[in-house]
């Protein structure tokens, strides 16, 4: 995280914080850490992937641009995804429970983002970070919930997947282009023609999570800092000499 230069303001804000409130604030950090490996591994078998293609491609007769593709290292690609929507949804939601404990909020603050969304203005928080959760939300973290909620409660998004044979080799592994159609039809009517490749969308995703998260801390007055190693030894009980 530190060679990457992820969330550094908010770490100044973990440490300047005690308690349950810096609870929450390592929370986030732990979920946007496995979010971010996630992606990582995604990549990683990604380009698996292409390399055993290209192994065996010359014994192939390929005439078509894309092709169905499935290998081991493609299962493990597409496990990937459903803890990467659940710990960035989490995340969304311990940002907001952070940002709620440190403002002085007008009425009692939900704990879920997408609920506070519905009407932000009321918890009267600082003007600018209204700002940042409003054009996160509207930019993207909206439907990424969405995504997650699909995938958890109605059906796997991971049913329309390719090879590209030409005019380059790639993975590629579309979203379903509507995430909020949630009836029962849901995966029978499901269409892919925005062809929204999964992992880049993702990373963006991910990006556009962190630079909320960042901002937010860094309006607050928080410095940068990395990130420390930490071990909890809570779990030992008492230790005597």
């Amino acid at each position: 995280m530190n060679k990457r230069g992820l969330f550094q303001y908010f770490n100044g804000w973990k440490d300047a914080s005690t308690g349950y409130d810096q609870d929450i604030l390592e929370d986030l950090l732990f979920r946007g850490c496995s979010a971010f490996l996630n992606l990582e591994r995604m990549e990683i078998y990604c380009e698996t992937c292409l390399k055993q293609y290209c192994n065996h491609k010359n014994e192939l007769n390929i005439k078509d641009q894309r092709i169905v593709f499935w290998s081991p290292t493609f299962v493990l690609l597409l496990n990937e995804f459903t803890p990467f929507l659940a710990s960035l949804r989490i995340a969304q939601d311990l940002l907001w429970q952070s940002i709620s404990r440190t403002q002085p909020c007008k009425d009692q603050a939900p704990n879920h983002l997408s609920d506070a969304m519905k009407n932000l203005s009321k918890y009267k928080i600082n003007p600018h970070i209204h700002r940042l959760l409003t054009e996160y939300w509207n930019n993207g973290g909206k439907e990424l919930k969405k995504y997650r909620d699909l995938d958890v409660h109605h059906y796997a998004i991971i049913r329309h997947s390719f090879l590209q044979a030409s005019p380059d080799e790639k993975i590629l592994i579309f979203l379903p282009d509507s995430p909020e159609e949630k009836n029962s039809n849901a995966r029978k009517h499901a269409t892919f023609k925005l062809e929204r490749d999964a992992v880049p969308y993702f990373r963006d995703q991910f990006y556009k999570f962190h630079k909320c998260a960042e901002e937010t801390a860094e309006t607050l007055g928080y410095p940068k800092k990395l990130i420390g190693q930490f071990v909890g030894m809570s779990q030992l009980g008492g230790i005597e000499r």
